[in-house]
This record gives structure tokens, C-alpha cells and sequence, in this order.
């Protein structure tokens, strides 16, 4: 039994903390404490799936809004390098390649949107065999009209 006295911080609620706030730093330490797998002893364990999916996706919507932040601070390295952890996290995540191609059309870099939303079509054709939506593939042509 647990002492009701005991003060016990967790992980996760550490995470949710940071994760309510809208500054920068706060939201960085949430990414960081989110980065660990959560019950790494439990991965195949049915009963902690829903959780660990729930955490999973508050950890990509917490890096989607420190790259929104980054980019209107004009940080566009470290939020592509944010975008960069999001697709290795989850290689199907439509927002963090949506992010990244903004990224790159904000900077004027068309080849490089291209390449970015090639790399999705290719990830989504091979893991899942779809392709990208109607959202993507209008993204794309607003990004690289010229």
C-alpha cells in the first residue's frame, strides 16, 4: 500500500502539466519527458495500449504546436528538426509532413516540399497501400505553385 502521505510525481502528469501551458520552454520539457516510452515493461500488454496510444498522440499535437511556435519565432531549424522527430516517431503522421512542407514553402524551397510529400506518398503506400489525401495533395500544389 502506498503511504497516502507520500508525495509521488509521475511522468505522465508531469506531461500533462506542461503540455496545458502555451510557452515555448514549457512545451519543450513536455517533448522531452514525453520522448521515453511509457511502461516500456508493459508493450505487449493489451491492457496498456489505450494509454500509451493516448499518450502518443498528446505527444505529437505538444510537437505540432512547439513547431508552430518555433515558426513564428522564425526558429525554422529546430522545427524542422521537431517535424523530423515526428515522423520518426510515426512515419504515417500526416501533421508532422503537413508542418514540414509549410516549413519549406515558407522558405521558398518548392524541390524540397516535393521531397517531403514524395517521402509521405512512399510511406503511406508501403506501410498502409493508400495514398496521400485530397488535404496533401492540395497542400502540395499551393506550396510549389509559382
Amino acid at each position: 500500500m502506498l503511504n497516502p502521505q507520500a508525495k509521488i510525481r509521475l511522468d505522465v502528469d508531469e506531461f500533462a502539466r506542461l503540455s496545458a501551458s502555451n510557452e515555448l520552454e514549457s512545451l519543450r520539457r513536455a517533448l522531452v519527458l514525453g520522448a521515453d516510452e511509457l511502461l516500456p515493461d508493459s508493450l505487449n500488454e493489451v491492457w496498456s495500449q489505450p494509454e500509451r496510444e493516448r499518450l502518443h498522440r498528446a505527444w505529437l499535437g505538444v510537437a505540432a504546436r512547439v513547431c508552430d511556435l518555433l515558426c513564428a519565432a522564425g526558429k525554422h531549424e529546430e522545427a524542422i528538426q521537431v517535424c523530423q522527430e515526428m515522423m520518426h516517431r510515426d512515419p504515417t503522421d500526416e501533421s508532422a509532413y503537413r508542418l514540414l512542407m509549410g516549413i519549406y514553402g515558407s522558405l521558398g524551397n518548392r524541390p524540397q516540399v516535393k521531397n517531403i510529400y514524395n517521402r509521405y506518398a512512399a510511406t503511406l503506400r508501403e506501410t498502409l497501400g493508400i495514398a496521400p489525401s485530397g488535404e496533401m495533395q492540395g497542400l502540395l500544389g499551393r506550396l510549389t505553385r509559382t
